[in-house]
């Protein structure tokens, strides 16, 4: 059965007539007659009685005629929506997203996301950084939010944010009052690092930077969680480089004092380029758009 078909017939038991709905539809009359004969022999009734002066409709015709428009409508609708998901305009898309941390510019890119492509359907998966890294190379996420030296097959990449990284130490410590400190101040100092088996971004970045300036850094705590971490700091256990938004989450047990000469700490959007679902372009689309509006109205 194809739509033509079940368009020639719904045309013939609006018209009665085949003359009429030859010309609707634009063909010969014996490729309607063939079109009609054909459709019964697939149901396998007769849906037409025809004489030499009336055509009328049989009682399984009249039941056929009354499922004709919903089918036509569906089958346009079935259409319509493998195109708009040949095209990107619908579909899914799967978000990895750091899962011990609230992140304010992941929501911002998810809300203009969801106004711009309300018919893609947006998951949010959280999982440490490390598993971001590794759900990404398996196609498992579709785009993570990860910040950090990350290797990524085939990457594409737009930057979200950039944070000042600064030195987090608690509330008594002696260095607790500087406005700023340089990497080489905290030399002698025992260090919490998150473990590199959750970020191993993380823990590679305390080591370069450390190494930056010119010693080895004495880690005698890892963490498998930011608050846990940050825990770990508040009771004195060391000290640890963490990112300036993290702050507010202290309860002013902590202090966040910026480091100089040290890079900000940026955050990525990352996809693998060869990813075939065609979603993947609307994200990407808004993020391009996000990090321009980013430019015009830095934080």
């Amino acid at each position: 059965m194809t739509d033509f078909q079940v368009k020639c017939f719904l045309s013939l038991s609006k018209t009665l007539s085949f003359t009429q709905t030859a010309e609707n539809m634009f063909v010969s009359q014996p490729t309607l007659s063939r079109s009609i004969a054909s459709l019964e022999q697939e149901i396998g009734t007769r849906l037409v009685e025809r004489s030499s002066k009336t055509v009328e409709l049989t009682a399984a015709g009249r039941a056929f005629a009354r499922y004709c428009e919903e089918f036509l409508s569906g089958y346009d609708r079935m259409l319509e929506e493998v195109r708009l998901a040949r095209d990107g305009v619908i579909g899914e898309l799967v978000l990895g997203i750091q899962k011990d941390a609230f992140e304010s510019f992941v929501v911002d890119l998810v809300s203009m996301f969801r106004r711009k492509y309300p018919q893609i359907q947006l998951k949010l998966q959280s999982c440490s950084p490390s598993e971001l890294v590794r759900l990404l190379n398996s196609g498992i996420l579709d785009f993570a939010v990860a910040g950090g030296d990350l290797s990524v097959e085939h990457p594409g990449r737009i930057l979200l944010s950039e944070r000042k990284e600064c030195a987090v130490l608690p509330c008594g410590h002696p260095l607790a009052d500087r406005s700023s400190l340089q990497m080489e101040d905290l030399r002698s100092e025992r260090f919490v690092a998150m473990s590199p088996l959750f970020s191993d971004s993380g823990y590679s970045l305390l080591m370069s930077y450390a190494g930056k300036a010119g010693f080895t850094p004495n880690i005698v705590s890892l963490s498998d969680s930011l608050p846990a971490l940050m825990m770990q700091v508040a009771c004195g256990t060391g000290i640890a480089i963490l990112y300036q938004d993290l702050a507010p989450n202290s309860s002013d047990r902590l202090r966040f004092v910026p480091l100089e000469e040290v890079p900000s700490f940026k955050r990525w959007l990352l996809w693998d380029r060869d990813n075939p679902n065609p979603a993947c372009e609307a994200m990407i689309s808004c993020a391009a758009e996000f990090e321009k509006k980013k430019e015009r109205c830095p934080d």
